[in-house]
């Protein structure tokens, strides 16, 4: 549970002060937004200052850098990446046990194109965690990104029995693993549950145009990217198109054909 975890957010540091600020950089990080990503970042710097050897903040500076990587919202990836790497890493050497940072590690490998590395931290994790919220719901990312929908899907949904009140992008990426895998209905209600909390978030927008697409329902689809291009004016499938970390080409191509075939160009 959420309070379950919260014990071993703790885990590594005496500071209270590095806990409290810890938790204030989850918290804008769960908003998951490029403005919010920059307070997660300004949040665990104070955490880390406070105890540099606190393997939860060393993760969470990591996750607000990968983020921006994964987003398209780094102004320049590759320096974001390799401080994502370090990070992961220095999580890694603080604690070994940490379930966190193989979830850390996993993201990162992921969006290097390292399957089978993404897959086998993932795991590990999942040992270390069985009923982590976090360990499953991250590693459900993972395995929708490499094509095993129905593993991912299992995944999301333990992740949502552990924490009733789970972070968007649980919901998210079980709408997206529904799409992929042909659900056009149950994606639509776990991305309306995005938007009814977040009306502006623009990768919820996205997956559920491409999934009124999929499904036929154009006119939907029409009313959806009118939304799309209100949050972000300045949109385009070709950048879009690299926020969309799938192993197989395909997978990328379906998302982007529907999204064409919505009115985004």
């Amino acid at each position: 549970t959420e309070g379950e975890q919260a014990r071993i957010w703790s885990r590594g540091t005496q500071n209270t002060k590095a806990y409290e600020a810890a938790l204030e950089s989850l918290e804008y990080f769960r908003r998951f937004n490029p403005d919010d990503v920059i307070l997660c970042r300004k949040k665990a710097e104070e955490a880390i200052a406070l105890d540099p050897d606190y393997p939860f903040a060393v993760a969470l500076l990591a996750w607000s850098h990968l983020v921006e990587v994964w987003n398209g919202w780094s102004k320049s990836p590759a320096e974001s990446m390799k401080k994502a790497v370090e990070l992961g890493q220095k999580t890694l050497t603080l604690d070994e046990n940490y379930e966190g940072a193989h979830s850390l590690l996993g993201s990162i490998y992921l969006v290097q194109k390292q399957w089978d590395k993404a897959i086998e931290a993932g795991k590990r994790a999942i040992e270390l965690s069985p009923n982590g919220a976090d360990a499953n719901g991250i590693f459900g990312i993972t395995m929708s990104h490499v094509g095993r929908r129905e593993e991912a899907i299992t995944l999301f949904k333990k992740a949502i029995r552990l924490n009733p009140i789970p972070p968007g992008r649980y919901l998210l990426y079980l709408g997206y693993a529904y799409r992929d895998a042909g659900m056009y209905r149950e994606a639509i209600k776990e991305l309306m549950k995005v938007l009814l909390e977040s009306p502006d978030d623009l990768r919820a927008n996205a997956g559920l145009a491409a999934t009124y697409a999929l499904s036929g329902q154009h006119e939907k689809a029409q009313t959806i990217v009118g939304e799309i291009r209100r949050i972000n004016p300045k949109f385009t499938l070709d950048n879009f198109a690299k926020t969309l970390h799938y192993k197989e080409e395909k997978d990328r191509k379906l998302v982007i054909d529907a999204l064409q075939l919505a009115g985004l160009d």
